[in-house]
């Protein structure tokens, strides 16, 4: 299982700082700023989108927004759930297909 933490390029070093959290629980972990192409989140893969006011800006945002729509579309059909969490500085949505 992957978990493919997504992030605007400004939010870099939150998302580091989550993926050793996520790493500590024994996961692997790829972060995405949208930049590069990474393989398609498959089946027991988790998608995690850190929402902030830096991503509303961010160059990428379309692709990584249209890769989390993709991962919640791909689950959807299976009853899977995405869980949406929010602060006043984050919203996170994690969807696994």
């Amino acid at each position: 299982m992957t978990v493919f933490l997504a992030h605007a390029p400004a939010d870099r070093q939150t998302a580091e700082a989550l993926e050793k959290v996520i790493e500590r629980r024994g996961q692997f972990c790829e972060l995405d700023d949208g930049q590069t192409a990474l393989k398609p989140v498959g089946n027991g893969d988790s998608f995690v989108l850190l929402v902030s006011q830096a991503l509303t800006f961010a160059t990428a945002r379309l692709r990584l927004e249209q890769r989390a729509l993709d991962a919640w579309a791909q689950g959807a059909p299976d009853g899977r759930e995405a869980w949406i969490t929010a602060s006043r500085q984050w919203a996170c949505a994690i969807y696994q297909p």
